[in-house]
């Protein structure tokens, strides 16, 4: 019996290519390290171009995955996706750190882009935000998972639509969403919203 390896999620129906002889070369070509683009992870260096520049990287080929080795990067804008089905962004776990200080905008924007995957990054604001650690419009079958959030947001996970694109499967799950803001923010929101 041989074993079987799975690859990326299809941005056009979801399922799961697997990974064989003949295609892991385009499949490898689908991860893009922050590293790579200039991130420097060490907490000190404002890192949001290079990691915006490696995002914009994936969108350019059609959705990827975005790599986030151990490190702690510093961000003083929002990171984007838009427009662009199967982007996941995944980091290590606890240990794959952004570090946010800006107190009006959301870490990471994603406006209408189908697919996407947030994975193992850890998230905190040392600003107290009006803004979300992650904030997810107009996007169908999305997911957030084993994330870490705390921190003076607004709200951890913002979920919503315009009231006509209907936000179907979005999940978050597996994720510590904790210690958000104060008054009346919450971990997780969902409903309709302008962006």
């Amino acid at each position: 019996a041989t074993a079987r390896v799975l690859g990326r999620v299809s941005s056009s129906t979801g399922a799961v290519e697997e990974l064989t002889a003949a295609n892991i070369g385009s499949l490898l070509s689908l991860l893009v390290n922050v590293k790579d683009y200039g991130a420097v992870g060490d907490g000190v260096t404002d890192d949001t171009t290079a990691i915006q520049n490696a995002i914009n990287r994936v969108v350019a080929r059609g959705g990827g995955v975005v790599l986030f080795p151990k490190g702690t990067y510093a961000l003083t804008a929002a990171l984007t996706v838009a427009s662009q089905s199967g982007v996941t962004m995944r980091g290590t776990g606890r240990n794959s750190y952004l570090s946010y200080a800006n107190a009006t905008a959301n870490a990471i924007t994603v406006t209408a882009s189908n697919y996407f995957v947030c994975e193992g990054l850890r998230f905190a604001n040392s600003s107290t935000s009006t803004g979300s650690a992650i904030s997810i419009s107009h996007s169908q079958y999305s997911q957030v998972d084993r994330c870490y959030v705390t921190g003076n947001w607004l709200v951890g996970v913002d979920i919503k639509d315009d009231g006509t694109t209907a936000q179907l499967y979005t999940a978050v799950t597996n994720s510590y969403i904790a210690s958000v803001g104060a008054g009346t923010s919450s971990d997780i929101r969902t409903g309709h919203g302008s962006s």
